[in-house]
């Protein structure tokens, strides 16, 4: 049994973790305090994730995630997973009879990321504490709270699904470090699963986590229930969510960015072959135990090629060629770093690369094989999220949490001899630029080196975020409800604070509305008039300086858009007279 003073060691460094969460919430929360009166959103997927809660509150089917007003009559189709809803609906039954309806709403949005990040913190530091370096628990969670990739995904407000895959990437990494295999093996299964059915971004993680643990029981046969309970847990639960989200007969429809049989059918197969083949040939031997694994990786992919060719080329190739074009080639977070300008490429490699740096380092230096092993494990971890992260922008938060720990004992090892020199400037000086090889330095470092030309030039005339903001669409709200002809990227808004429907968010389902709203824009003043009369809009919304129109107009000098951004008006579009303030412009469409 541990002795009490070494129990009280370990959990003193849990404590400060907390109270480094707890300072970070508070901070983030002042930080924000000006955005809650809207509530102001700046991701459009915020505002229609709190729609989604709105509508399933107000009565709309478990099963049903269809955002109805998107696209009218037809609606339009999501594949967002209802488990990102329940905590976010749950806290505001609980605060309404306390706060109102109202209150009660806008206090959810602002606590459940804060919530959420309190998790991450623990996680962390437990997953560090199982590496066996208790000594870096508080640095790890110290540059938790410099890591911005991260941090960015829990402000308040931030009720999007991100938050939730970096909380279950932490969980996935605490349970692979577990000492009792089974139990890490079924934490692992169930983390991913849940992630899996948060976002089919989840896949490589997946693939990647089952990798190791093959690994691990190629080199040790006392491994076998770690990969045995992970891919059995994985399965089991996949299936178990499938159902318990979408239904029996919505569960047997395929899909590529979502899980669905497409993905079940090959997870089942390896399941079982690993479980089987397992029980066939002895695995007294590294390589009769490289056997059921070989055959159920060719398995696998052979009845992925089967049932998901399709889904080879990624969930975006099916898109409309105008929406991949337009939209999709525009949505720089799910860009590789080549297509990044140079500010954001260097906050994507930097973090990772000097945590990589680190991780290396500790184990050249682990003093004992079961260090080693576990730093192994985590660098092969952090290579793997790297290689994500390089391929889509968006994967850098779980490429930079699995750092951490490899940037803490660099710091932590150069911080002694930083000490050590002579001189009382040279000393402080050294021991100061410890701080660049944070998250936070590194990325304020590069960003003085390489700035981003594109805010350097400075801010467009028009404050085209406020369109979307609730005060900003003050005027729309008031009009009759109807069909508004608007961008993609201020839809949500106006889902939200307005009675009124859209032809077009920017989710890729419904990519026939999405179309309807490019061609409009893109297209000669009178052959979007046609466009936007057979779509029954209504009215017609432009926000000047908004980067989704600049694109239009510069793609088409003579569009719709190229008009507008021109100051000049065609015949068909009458003014509505705004509010003061509002930048947005609504016109009624004259048939």
């Amino acid at each position: 049994m541990m002795p009490a003073s070494a129990a009280w060691a370990l959990r003193r460094p849990i404590s400060a973790t907390m109270l480094i969460w707890a300072i970070v919430a508070v901070l983030m929360t002042l930080l924000c305090w000006h955005r809650y009166a809207g509530p102001d959103f700046r991701d459009p997927d915020e505002a229609m994730r709190l729609l989604q809660v709105r509508d399933f509150l107000a009565g709309q089917s478990w099963f049903d995630v269809s955002q109805h007003r998107i696209n009218p009559p037809i609606g339009g189709p999501m594949h967002w997973s209802r488990l990102v809803d329940v905590p976010i609906a749950a806290l505001i039954l609980i605060l309404r009879p306390l706060a109102g309806p109202e209150l009660a709403e806008r206090i959810a949005i602002v606590v459940e990321p804060l919530l959420l990040l309190a998790p991450l913190f623990l996680m962390l530091a437990l997953a560090v504490r199982r590496i066996g370096e208790a000594r870096l628990i508080v640095p790890s969670a110290a540059l938790l709270a410099l890591s911005l990739s991260i941090l960015l995904q829990f402000l308040p407000l931030r009720i999007d699904h991100h938050n939730w895959q970096i909380l279950m990437a932490a969980v996935t990494l605490w349970a692979s470090l577990d000492t009792d295999p089974r139990r890490g093996g079924l934490i692992a299964g169930a983390s991913v699963a849940m992630w899996l059915h948060v976002s089919s971004e989840g896949l490589p993680y997946a693939a990647v986590f089952g990798g190791l643990f093959a690994l691990r029981f190629l080199i040790d046969r006392a491994q076998w229930p770690r990969l045995a309970s992970f891919m059995t847990m994985l399965t089991c639960l996949s299936v178990a969510l499938l159902l318990v989200t979408h239904g029996l007969a919505a569960s047997l429809v395929s899909y590529c960015d979502a899980m669905s049989p497409t993905f079940i059918l090959p997870l089942l197969a390896a399941t079982a072959i690993l479980v089987i083949g397992r029980q066939l040939i002895d695995d007294a031997i590294a390589w009769r135990r490289a056997i059921p694994i070989l055959i159920a990786a060719i398995v696998t992919g052979w009845l992925f090629l089967i049932t998901g060719r399709q889904c080879l080329a990624g969930p975006f190739e099916t898109l409309d060629p105008l929406v991949y074009r337009h939209w999709y080639l525009n949505v720089l977070e799910g860009r590789p770093v080549w297509d990044q300008t140079p500010p954001i490429a260097g906050m994507i490699l930097l973090p990772a690369l000097t945590g990589l740096t680190g991780t290396i380092m500790a184990v050249v230096r682990s003093g004992t094989a079961e260090a080693r092993r576990n730093w192994m494990i985590m660098l092969l971890l952090t290579l793997a999220s790297l290689a994500i992260a390089v391929m889509v922008m968006r994967a850098m938060s779980v490429a930079h949490l699995f750092a951490l720990p490899g940037t803490a004992a660099l710091i932590v090892a150069l911080y002694p001899k930083a000490r050590t020199l002579t001189g009382t400037v040279p000393r402080v000086l050294a021991t100061l630029a410890l701080f660049l090889l944070t998250p936070l330095g590194l990325s304020s470092v590069w960003t003085t080196i390489f700035p981003d030309k594109a805010e350097s030039a400075g801010a467009p005339t028009f404050d085209s975020s406020r369109c979307g903001a609730p005060d900003g669409l003050r005027t729309l709200a008031a009009l009759p409800q109807g069909i508004v002809m608007a961008p993609i990227d201020i839809g949500p808004s106006i889902l939200l604070y307005t009675p009124h429907s859209v032809l077009g968010t920017g989710h890729h389902r419904n990519s026939a509305g999405m179309a309807k709203v490019i061609r409009s824009y893109l297209s000669a003043p009178a052959a979007a008039h046609d466009a936007i009369r057979d779509s029954g809009a209504i009215y017609f919304a432009y926000c000047p300086g908004l980067r989704e129109l600049e694109g239009y107009a510069k793609d088409n000098p003579q569009s719709l858009a190229a008009m507008l951004a021109r100051g000049q008006l065609p015949s068909w579009l009458s003014p509505v007279p705004g509010k003061p303030g509002e930048v947005l412009r609504i016109y009624r469409i004259i048939p």
